[in-house]
């Protein structure tokens, strides 16, 4: 996703369409092919279908950045919708 213009991540949330049955599902967000979030600390997704951050260490961005997300999952297939909240 390429940015249309400056601003700032307040939040970045994951909802599965099924429940998972262990911790198996991890997520990354990118700015310009680096981590948003502190290092080791990509989220896990653990026995739910709803899981929210808020230990984004890079918010800032500008028109033109572009984020990508790596979605890495174990047994468990799950469909998910990634929201990225900005203001």
């Amino acid at each position: 996703i390429s940015m249309p213009r400056a601003g700032s991540l307040k939040a970045v949330s994951v909802t599965l369409n099924g429940i998972i049955s262990s911790a198996s599902i991890y997520f990354d967000v990118n700015k310009n092919f680096g981590s948003i979030f502190d290092a080791g600390t990509r989220p896990l997704i653990a026995n739910g279908t709803f899981a929210s951050t808020a230990s984004i260490s890079i918010a800032g961005f500008n028109a033109g950045d572009v984020f990508n997300i790596d979605y890495d999952f174990g047994g468990n297939s799950k469909n998910a919708v990634i929201t990225l909240l900005a203001y």
